[in-house]
C-alpha cells in the first residue's frame, strides 16, 4: 500500500490505516495451511464499535475504503466497489471507495490497477481541497 500511496503523492505519515475487523478471519484447510477469508457480517458487526471509535479518535478528513468489506461497512451492506467508486460519506466524512491492492497484485488486472491509481489521485485531490481541521464533529454512525 505504501507504493500506491506514494504514487498518488500521499506520504505514509498522512495516512492512518486500519481494518474493518480486528482479527484475521481464516478458513481452515485440512492438511494445508489456513487461508484468509472475508469476514462475515457477525464479525464485522462485532468489530464495528472499535472501527467507529478509531474514526472518531483520528477525525480523518477523508476515508479511503479499500475493498469490498470496507466499502460495504462504510457505505452500506449492498454497496459494491465497482458501483461505489468515486465517493460517498460516512459520518459526514468523505469516502473514496476503491479496490484493495492485494488481489490486484495477484490477478494483474491493468484495468483495475488503473482504477485504483485514479481513485487514489481523486483522494489526493479531495484532500487538497479539504482544509485541515474540517473533519466532521458528528462522528461515525453506530
Amino acid at each position: 500500500m505504501n507504493r500506491q500511496l506514494q504514487t498518488a503523492l500521499l506520504s505514509r505519515d498522512q495516512a492512518y490505516i486500519t481494518n474493518v475487523v480486528k482479527c484475521r478471519p481464516i478458513m481452515p484447510k485440512p492438511g494445508r495451511p489456513s487461508t484468509n477469508r472475508p469476514p462475515d457480517s457477525t464479525e464485522i458487526k462485532a468489530c464495528g464499535r472499535y472501527l467507529d471509535a478509531q474514526i472518531s479518535a483520528v477525525r480523518p478528513r477523508l476515508i479511503i475504503a479499500l475493498g469490498a468489506t470496507a466499502v460495504a461497512r462504510l457505505l452500506g451492506p449492498t454497496a459494491r466497489v465497482e458501483s461505489s467508486r468515486g465517493s460517498g460519506t460516512y459520518g459526514g466524512i468523505p469516502v473514496v471507495a476503491t479496490f484493495h491492492p492485494s488481489p490486484l497484485s495477484l490477478n494483474r488486472s491493468k484495468d483495475r490497477r488503473q482504477k485504483l491509481a485514479d481513485d487514489l489521485a481523486r483522494a489526493k485531490t479531495l484532500l487538497d481541497e479539504t482544509p485541515s481541521g474540517q473533519a466532521s464533529s458528528e462522528g461515525p454512525r453506530s
